[in-house]
């Protein structure tokens, strides 16, 4: 195993964080450099970038990252592989352009998934891929295309002129309150 110049990778770790323009967890960081290969995807890896990293942010060395664990968020979850395959769950969104994944590990829910079959026919292998390690500039890419082809502009301008009617009327039944 090759020692890691730590200082070389929060040198990394550090451009990488002010690549983003928004903020950035440790595990996204992480991953980002697992998928340069500067870092082994381990425990120990993990743990000790979170050391030099918070030393450096403490001498002023080092950009904030986030902590999403110390606020209160409500994530998806499923009970077990049963409510994850509900028909509320199957609703997904494929990224054709993710290729080349630097990790990609068979996925344990994955194999549970009735629609394995067409998956690996199509894909060549069960895998899940790590979204964390991509650049930021590519997964907005990436969600920007997917949402594109079945975004209906004119169903959108729609919409906007409806609600703009909508608050007009409301405010005339108001008597100008608002």
């Amino acid at each position: 195993m090759t020692r890691i110049d730590w200082g070389r990778v929060l040198e990394r770790a550090a451009a990488i964080v002010r690549g983003y323009d928004t903020s950035v967890t440790l595990r996204q960081l992480f991953y980002r450099l697992v998928s340069e290969q500067a870092l082994p995807n381990s425990n120990s890896a993990y743990k000790r970038l979170s050391t030099v990293t918070a030393e450096a942010r403490r001498g002023g060395d080092f950009p904030d990252l986030i902590d999403r664990g110390r606020s209160i968020h409500r994530y998806t979850y499923f009970d077990g592989p049963v409510d994850a395959l509900s028909p509320a769950a199957r609703e997904s969104v494929t990224f054709p352009g993710l290729t080349g994944n630097p990790d990609p590990r068979p996925g344990r829910l994955l194999v549970a998934d009735l629609r394995r079959g067409r998956f690996i026919e199509r894909h060549g292998a069960l895998m899940q891929v790590e979204l964390d390690a991509l650049d930021p500039t590519t997964l907005q890419s990436l969600f920007a295309d997917a949402v594109a082809e079945h975004w209906d502009t004119a169903a959108y301008e729609t919409a906007l002129a409806q609600e703009r009617d909508d608050l007009r009327r409301l405010d005339e039944a108001a008597g100008g309150l608002s």
